[in-house]
């Protein structure tokens, strides 16, 4: 089983992929800033080392669809995909609250629904579940769905 998780360098999606890494053939980071995403990696294989050969990093920024496409052109076809990925501008920000909602919105909405539209797998999966399994994460609430 193939799951990516995006957002993995840290909070929520870091733990998702961490407990995800010893149940699946191949896990993949998908991290805005590369950088992170091996610090990740590498704090992930101080208490995972066994499973090193399973994870694999790589660059994916669901704000921008270069990013998405060649990200999808590399991965292929996966089983699991847990959208974790988002921003969020903090209270104290300046940034009026009219132009914080474009970028928020590209980010958190429309870069999710491209990114899983484009990977939703031509075939059925072989993973032993029914069609293949998203996970979307928000800051309150996770939900499930399934295709």
């Amino acid at each position: 089983m193939i799951a990516v998780v995006t957002g993995a360098n840290k909070g929520i999606g870091y733990h998702i992929a961490e407990q995800l890494l010893p149940s699946v053939t191949l896990l993949i980071l998908a991290c805005r800033d590369l950088g992170r995403g091996a610090a990740a990696a590498k704090m992930m294989m101080t208490t995972k080392s066994e499973y090193a050969d399973k994870l694999r990093v790589m660059q994916l920024d669901i704000s921008d669809s270069t990013s998405i496409d060649t990200f999808v052109a590399s991965v292929g076809e996966i089983d699991v995909l847990v959208n974790n990925a988002g921003i969020a501008y903090k209270n104290a920000d300046p940034t009026p609250f009219k132009e914080q909602c474009l970028p928020t919105l590209k980010t958190n909405f429309w870069g999710t629904i491209e990114l899983t539209e484009k990977l939703k797998p031509k075939k059925s999966c072989e993973c032993g579940l029914k069609g293949w399994k998203v996970i979307s994460t928000q800051s309150r609430k996770t939900k499930t769905i399934f295709f």
